[in-house]
């Protein structure tokens, strides 16, 4: 789906990527090629991960370019060792014009509460229109249309007040889709993918080697204004042989 809605027109820019970075020497099954060149445009590159430095600055590279430079420095040199032998590096990019834009002279600073004992002031935008709306006895759900009406911003907020941690915990694909079938909200972990990050994890379709995840690093970057939103998220995972540690890094 996502393949189908980039690119955009002139109400909305998307774009999205992924790559493999393979460290060299690793033999990797001619089938697992094929499939690469035939369905993922070839999206492979070899990297020495033992020269550190250098294989982060590649990588690197390719993030900025693909997020138009508002990622940066997404790995650095110590994340990578001799036992790195792949990483999975998607990215997504997008821009979009509100349908219904925000009056900016209605913007005013407003009390965002962190939790019970923690609040901070931000730029608060005002509009009053007719929306998409949807509740139950936990959440509200807000649906913002882009221009076009392809895609559309789905805003959830939990009716507790400090309510955020309990509704995460709660929420589900399931119920999301019931509430509403434009929105889509995943977790691997909670969605059952946990084999990927054990040793048992079965990676046989792309090498004879033995891999399995073994941590994953997230970014994103979200600016929102009165006349569009920009959206850019990293998401890369680490395939090594020694190591079972898990480490999640998460930058909002």
């Amino acid at each position: 789906m996502l393949a189908e809605l980039s690119g955009g027109d002139e109400a909305y820019e998307l774009s999205v990527a992924n790559k493999l970075f393979i460290r060299d020497g690793l033999d990797l099954l001619e089938s697992f090629l094929h499939l690469i060149n035939t369905t993922y445009e070839g999206q492979l590159q070899q990297v020495n991960f033992v020269e550190s430095e250098e294989a982060a600055k590649k990588i690197n590279d390719w993030v900025m370019e693909k997020t138009k430079s508002k990622i940066r420095n997404l790995v650095n040199s110590k994340m990578l060792t001799e036992a790195t032998k792949m990483i999975i590096v998607s990215a997504i990019y997008f821009k979009g014009s509100w349908k219904k834009p925000f009056p900016e002279r209605r913007t005013e600073k407003k009390p965002f509460y962190l939790s019970e004992n923690e609040q901070t002031e931000v730029d608060t935008m005002h509009i009053l229109d007719h929306f998409p709306y949807n509740a139950d006895e936990n959440v509200q759900i807000l649906i913002l249309p882009y221009r076009g009406e392809h895609l559309s911003m789905c805003l959830l907020l939990p009716k507790e007040k400090y309510g955020l941690e309990e509704f995460e915990n709660s929420l589900n694909g399931t119920r999301l889709l019931e509430m509403v079938a434009e929105a889509e909200s995943r977790d691997v972990r909670n969605l059952g993918i946990t084999d990927a990050f054990e040793g048992s994890a079965n990676f046989s379709g792309m090498s004879d080697a033995p891999l399995f995840v073994d941590s994953a690093v997230h970014q994103a970057f979200v600016e929102v204004t009165c006349l569009l939103l920009s959206f850019i998220c990293k998401l890369i995972t680490f395939d090594r042989i020694r190591s079972r540690f898990q480490k999640f890094f998460n930058n909002f």
